[in-house]
């Protein structure tokens, strides 16, 4: 059965057309209900406004559109009234869908409740002998929606198909992965998959994952397993409150006006200092997400781009698996086929990642204040356990070059370090110039 922490939530999968029937009804506790039984005419919507993005960074400062059916069949209800599960996706006052990515996004996206129906496709659950005819299901329940209303239910954004219990499925959700231009999708959700397990029409966690596969964005993963990243949405389903990774959260464009980009070719190295997403302030001037682009197109074993951000665990992270640390994630875009993002590591203070030449040093961390501070290089790091140098230097590991009279000497070696004019005292010793005026040899 699915477990809340070791399940994929979503099975990434677009799915086929079928055909299907339509028709409508009410039903007697008062909620809408439409009933299939004939088939489907040709009426259509205007489109409502809906567009595809661009493949980077385009989730921020919309709206999203969404219709939400439950289904019904003859001998399997929903596990909850249509009243009840609006409110579970669409309340403002508690974690919800709605709640939690308009917290995330700080506003720029929030999902509106576009519409929501009971659809009741008049047979059996295992009518065909087909088991987990979950796209024949979705395709009938849309055309039993656009005969009711007249409206095309593709118009929506986003389209959630809920699952009732006395299903055969083997999975929990699943979510149809955008590529290219993002911004709609189809989701599924089972009620007690396959007489066991949770109910996952009503999980937060479980309608982020996969309203996450319709905006383009793949599983978070650790090894080699692709679900493994838990301190974001798009790895395992679990109940702790986490938002995403630094690659989504650089993804997603929220926060794209404090992204700090370091190109191997012309930064050799930054210390910087990363603030947590959850002190996002717009317009502030701080940086919460780096994007470590190398030369080679390769940092080591890892292929593409790395991403930095500070986990504070707090407010939409105050469940996250890596919480009060740096984490560095690995994410190969645009050109990777799956766009699976790999979790590297996650430091505490005075830890340090290193992989080949590269190398990420966390200096120190500010609860506080939600920050860390992080020294980042493409230079062989030669001094291993001092966080401020990468080389041995005039002075030595753990010893700063410091040079007191800018006379280009550090002053370890220089035995006149207030003294511009001398690095040994000479005859007349520092401060005093070993002047020869009558070029004898003695000053």
């Amino acid at each position: 059965h699915p477990l809340e922490s070791g399940v994929p939530p979503g099975l990434v999968d677009a799915g086929q057309e079928h055909p299907s029937n339509n028709g409508q009804g009410h039903s007697a506790d008062g909620s809408r209900r439409l009933r299939g039984t004939s088939p489907a005419d040709s009426l259509q919507s205007p489109n409502r406004g809906r567009s595809l993005a661009a493949f980077i960074s385009q989730m921020d400062t919309r709206t999203h559109d969404v219709v939400t059916l439950l289904i019904r069949f003859d001998d399997a209800a929903p596990t909850r009234t249509l009243a009840a599960q609006k409110t579970l996706q669409f309340r403002t006052d508690a974690d919800s869908m709605y709640h939690r990515m308009n917290r995330i996004s700080y506003g720029k996206v929030k999902y509106l409740d576009g519409n929501a129906y009971e659809v009741l496709i008049p047979r059996s659950i295992t009518f065909n002998g087909l088991g987990c005819d979950y796209s024949v299901w979705a395709n009938d329940a849309d055309s039993i929606f656009q005969a009711a209303t007249g409206i095309s239910a593709s118009s929506y954004r986003y389209r959630m198909y809920h699952i009732p219990p006395g299903n055969t499925c083997n999975w929990i959700a699943r979510g149809s992965l955008c590529s290219g231009g993002c911004g709609s999708g189809r989701s599924w959700y089972v009620a007690f998959p396959n007489g066991g397990g949770s109910d996952w029409t009503s999980r937060t966690d479980t309608h982020l994952h996969e309203l996450g596969h319709n905006a383009g964005m793949h599983h978070a993963g650790v090894g080699t397993n692709e679900y493994a990243d838990t301190s974001c949405l798009m790895g395992y389903a679990s109940t702790a409150m986490k938002g995403f990774n630094p690659p989504h959260q650089w993804y997603l464009g929220f926060y794209k006006d404090q992204t700090y980009t370091m190109e191997e070719s012309v930064t050799s190295s930054a210390l910087l200092t990363i603030h947590s997403v959850t002190r996002y302030v717009p317009g502030d001037n701080k940086v919460h997400i780096v994007e470590v682009v190398p030369s080679s197109g390769a940092i080591g074993t890892w292929t593409g781009n790395l991403f930095i951000g500070f986990m504070r665990q707090e407010d939409f992270q105050s469940g996250t698996t890596y919480g009060n640390k740096v984490t560095i994630s690995q994410w190969d875009i645009p050109t990777s086929s799956t766009r699976i993002t790999w979790h590297v590591a996650a430091l505490a203070a005075n830890q340090e990642f290193t992989e080949g030449s590269f190398s990420v040093k966390v200096n120190s961390i500010d609860l506080a204040a939600g920050s860390a501070e992080v020294f980042i290089s493409f230079i062989a790091d030669q001094c291993p356990d001092d966080p401020n140098k990468l080389e041995p230097g005039f002075c030595g590991c753990n010893f700063p070059e410091t040079d007191s009279d800018n006379d280009g000497t550090p002053d370890c070696v220089d035995n006149c370090d207030n003294d511009a004019g001398k690095t040994e005292p000479g005859v007349c010793g520092c401060g005093v110039a070993d002047t020869d005026s009558d070029n004898d040899g003695t000053p």
